[in-house]
Formats: structure tokens, sequence, C-alpha cells
């Protein structure tokens, strides 16, 4: 089953199949797992970190605007730096609120609607 071709392990399967490898010869090239690679290609992984976008575009032997088009793609498939702090506050929020149980009132949910539209806008 091929993966959709707008994310980053759909364009990673695809510079593979050019190239004439399987996944374990590019797994090993790249010093990552072969079950690390077939989850990020099969779209059940985000995007690697940038040193094994790296070692992968290595492996491959990319040209330089192939090998940028794959780092764009893999920054774009990672949740940014405010992103994962907004969730974590919310999360945080969250579990501050499970200690009021069943007292919670319409006023303190419209207090953590507002707190959580602030961290997310």
């Amino acid at each position: 089953m091929k993966p959709p071709l707008e994310d980053f392990g759909a364009k990673l399967f695809s510079h593979r199949h050019a190239m004439g490898l399987s996944q374990a010869e590019l797994a090993r090239r790249a010093r990552i797992s072969r079950s690390f690679l077939s989850e990020i290609e099969n779209g059940r992984r985000r995007p690697p970190p940038k040193r094994t976008v790296e070692r992968l575009t290595l492996a491959l032997a990319l040209p330089d605007e192939q090998r940028d088009a794959l780092y764009e793609l893999a920054a774009s498939g990672r949740p940014c730096r405010e992103a994962l702090e907004a969730t974590r506050a919310v999360l945080a929020l969250v579990g501050d609120l499970s200690s009021y149980g069943h007292q919670l009132r319409a006023r303190d949910v419209e207090r953590v609607r507002r707190q959580i539209k602030e961290l997310i806008t």
C-alpha cells in the first residue's frame, strides 16, 4: 500500500524506490531500524528529527533541491514548540480541574474556556 503523496513518508518512499533500495538497505545506510523506516514511510510516525533526515538524505544521495524539499516536508510535519507548550499547559489545566470533580460550576467552565482560548491563539 502506497502512502499519500503529500507527506514526508510518501516522499521518502518515492525517493527510496527511485534509487532501487529496499527498506532494509536504506535503513542500514541511514543507521536506523527497518521498522522505524517503515513506520515513517507508512505515516504511522511523524517525520524524524533533523539529524535523522540528514542521514536519510545522505544515504539516498539526494541532490540539493530534493534534499531541501525533504527537510521542508519533515519540518512541516513536526509540531512547533509553541503548540507543544500550549498542549502541555492545557493538559496541566485539565489535570487541575479533575480535582474539582462534580463541583465545577458554569463560571469555572467559562474561565477554563477563556484560558484555553488564550493559550491557543
